[in-house]
């Protein structure tokens, strides 16, 4: 049915930042297998079309999100619309960046996998963003030889 929705609840680690996001079921499941055999499967999500990720940042499933319907991250061209200058602020967006492509590297989406990358290669380049804390976290998450890993040597 193209008019079902599915509610994304993100985040809540701290039990604090929880959002609620809604996507069409067809989206997701077209997106992701992942996605597709829990909403489709008798899973939990798939009975109730209630997928819960506390572990994601809200801010991280936004850009998610933003991609799954306009195939592009507002957040960030909106950032860049406004010429933000803040040095601290381009390492919170590239910190973003790597934690959505973790995120859809467990969601096997290559073509978003691929738009994420793309950004961080260029967010990078233009603001030299990498930080400590961002090379962590990718260590930390990934598996040896990740390109993600890579382009964090690289930078």
């Amino acid at each position: 049915n193209p008019t079902t929705l599915v509610t994304f609840v993100i985040g809540g680690e701290d039990k604090i930042d929880i959002e609620e996001f809604f996507v069409f079921n067809e989206f997701s499941c077209y997106h992701s297998p992942v996605w597709k055999a829990a909403l489709n499967g008798n899973f939990l999500e798939g009975n109730t079309l209630t997928n819960t990720m506390e572990d994601v940042e809200p801010k991280v499933f936004r850009l998610l999100a933003q991609w799954l319907y306009s195939g592009t991250f507002e957040d960030l061209q909106q950032a860049r619309s406004k010429r933000v200058i803040l040095k601290a602020f381009h390492g919170v967006v590239y910190r973003r960046l790597a934690l959505l492509w973790g995120l859809i590297e467990m969601l096997l989406m290559p073509p978003l996998q691929n738009a994420a990358m793309l950004a961080l290669c260029l967010w990078s380049k233009k603001y030299d963003a990498t930080g400590i804390m961002v090379f962590n976290h990718v260590f930390d998450n990934t598996a040896s030889g990740s390109p993600l890993r890579k382009l964090c040597v690289a930078q």
